[in-house]
């Protein structure tokens, strides 16, 4: 396995050696393609190789980013303790199978570090969104970036959790009112000042720029502001 391909169909190994290999692999073009951008970075060449080398960069980090979920779904699968495969169809066949940690040793894989692959594999929504997400953004993907946005969904959930279990409880006080809304309501696309809807927006759009009333807003503080006139909207009927 000394060349690496690249393309976004590309078939990753099965075997957990295999795909161990193949990241390695994968990382070491990846830090060579890096290094390529900066140096026509620092010598100032043509913007169009500039583009080719991070798109190259781009698929590169996707296919590592994807090897290592692989890695995860693998490990995770492992067994902590040793165990006879049944898996064979004759008992003469058996083979014994390694622990995790003797796996892990074998490819030079951290407890840390496979611990980081499993939770990839247990978000791969969250994976190929980073994935989107950096492309669209002239970015290179990483694993901490793809980590970073899993513990801010872990984060996310663990926040509606406790609004939804404050919600169950009985009200302490007639002075309060609790609204809900629709989870497809659109509160951040749409323009708080005129009602505009805004079907293009992406996530990474931070400031809700309207095109209908010229409105320039930060996105959450629009989101909140919808929401508001959402619930006085309730109120007043």
């Amino acid at each position: 396995m000394n060349e690496v391909a690249v393309r976004p169909e590309y078939e990753l190994p099965t075997k957990f050696e295999d795909v161990a290999s193949f990241a390695i692999i994968t990382q070491e073009k990846l830090k060579s393609v890096r290094a390529e951008i900066s140096a026509i970075q620092r010598l100032g060449l043509a913007q169009e190789v500039l583009k080719q080398k991070v798109r190259e960069a781009q698929d590169l980090a996707g296919v590592k980013t994807r090897a290592e979920m692989k890695l995860g779904e693998l490990t995770a699968a492992m067994p902590k303790a040793k165990g006879v495969r049944r898996d064979l169809t004759s008992p003469s066949r058996a083979e014994k199978s390694n622990t995790k940690a003797e796996s892990l040793a074998s490819v030079n894989i951290s407890t840390q570090k496979a611990s980081q692959y499993e939770l990839m594999a247990a978000n791969p929504d969250i994976v190929e969104q980073a994935i989107a997400e950096a492309r669209e953004n002239e970015d290179i993907v990483s694993r901490s970036s793809v980590l970073k946005k899993i513990k801010e969904k872990n984060r996310k959930a663990e926040r509606q959790a406790a609004i939804t279990e404050q919600l169950s409880q009985p009200k302490t006080s007639s002075h309060i009112d609790i609204f809900t809304t629709d989870r497809f309501y659109a509160s951040s696309k749409t323009c708080s000042v005129c009602g505009h809807k805004k079907d293009d927006l992406r996530l990474s759009d931070r400031i809700y720029h309207c095109e209908y009333c010229g409105a320039v807003i930060d996105r959450d503080k629009n989101a909140s502001m919808n929401l508001y006139h959402y619930g006085k909207s309730i109120i007043s009927h």
